[in-house]
């Protein structure tokens, strides 16, 4: 695949996450408050969540425990990815997980790698993740103040992942992904 391929297919991933992050929004299914700094520091401590409820990925690629105080609704494939909505009960906070295929097997994201791709993209606040003890891609902030969101990019076994929150959501983010497992 060349590099004006590779770009086009970015910056569709692109337009399609924002597309559906602007319509939740629009939809009342986040709100648009910010708060808690996503953290990484191993020093620092975030408020625990209850993870009770786990999903287990139909194509056994994946699972996640989340709060019991969220719903989980697997939206299915929408254009070219799978879209799943994980919402606090009640409220309007929540993430939204977009997966789609991916054919960089072994491919770490990164900073420059994403802003080689997608030039366009705004980058702050990035930061490395790790999954199982392997740095698997970054986690980033975008946006505005008001409407700054969260994003975390990783790729596995043929597939991108991406969560997107707004940033008072950002608790709800870290202790998802810290109960993240590859099956």
């Amino acid at each position: 695949m060349n590099s004006y391929n590779k770009s086009i297919i970015w910056s569709v991933i692109v337009v399609i996450v924002a597309g559906s992050v602007f319509l939740m929004i629009k939809s009342g299914n986040f709100s648009r408050e910010s708060g808690i700094v996503f953290v990484d520091d191993s020093n620092k401590s975030v408020d625990k969540i209850d993870l009770e409820n786990t999903f287990e990925d139909v194509q056994n690629r994946f699972s996640f425990s989340y709060p019991e105080d969220y719903t989980l609704v697997n939206q299915g494939i929408i254009d070219e990815g799978e879209t799943i909505l994980v919402q606090k009960k009640g409220d309007s906070s929540g993430l939204q997980i977009y997966i789609t295929s991916f054919d960089e097997l072994g491919t770490s994201l990164t900073v420059e790698r994403i802003q080689g791709e997608i030039p366009e993209v705004e980058i702050r606040d990035a930061r490395d993740i790790d999954i199982d003890g392997v740095k698997i891609g970054i986690t980033f902030v975008h946006g505005n103040d008001k409407d700054a969101m969260r994003e975390v990019w990783f790729a596995k076994n043929g597939f991108l992942y991406q969560i997107s929150a707004f940033l008072k959501d950002d608790n709800a983010v870290q202790q998802i992904l810290s109960s993240w497992n590859f099956n």
